[in-house]
């Protein structure tokens, strides 16, 4: 799946959050031509992260409740850890 995202050029940045070896490998591919810099596209990794999270074309009230659900989520697993 990761090639797919990061070789279409439908697809202007990456976000990842998950493991430094994916994260790596996603680097890698999003990195263009090394000497013209064709192909380069922007990344965003967090790596060793929990809260992995993909919109699309969310707008409006779906993107202010799907902002809200990860926030409520983030936050209980925050809380049931401290306990």
């Amino acid at each position: 799946m990761a090639k797919v995202l990061t070789t279409s050029s439908g697809i202007d940045k990456i976000s990842f959050t998950g493991s430094l070896s994916v994260g790596a490998a996603i680097q890698r591919q999003c990195g263009g031509d090394s000497i013209t810099g064709a192909g380069v596209k922007p990344v965003t990794l967090e790596l060793g992260g929990k809260s992995p999270l993909i919109v699309d074309r969310v707008r409006g009230i779906w993107f202010t409740r799907a902002v809200n659900d990860v926030a409520d989520a983030m936050i209980g697993a925050v809380a049931f850890q401290d306990t």
